[in-house]
């Protein structure tokens, strides 16, 4: 860390933005590869249905994370 970034450290929003995006693309990621894979693997067949759903509401968890951090780093100012 230069004495620059000490005096000035880049502001919280930035901070945030950044970690929403991170977070919302493994999120997002790791959700849709999840339920790929159990459809391909049970054709969504009722016991596993639950478990389907649970990884799509993970994964708009993830998108809406994500969503988020990139509004948080375009109303920086």
């Amino acid at each position: 860390m230069t004495l620059g970034e000490y005096k000035h450290p880049p502001k919280p929003d930035v901070r945030v933005g950044i970690g929403l995006l991170i977070i919302g693309v493994v999120m997002a990621g790791w959700g849709f590869w999840q339920m790929a894979e159990f459809m391909q693997a049970n054709g969504a067949s009722a016991p596993f249905r639950g478990r389907v759903v649970l990884h799509a509401m993970f994964a708009v968890l993830g998108v809406v994370s994500f969503l988020r951090g990139v509004r948080t780093l375009l109303s920086r100012r």
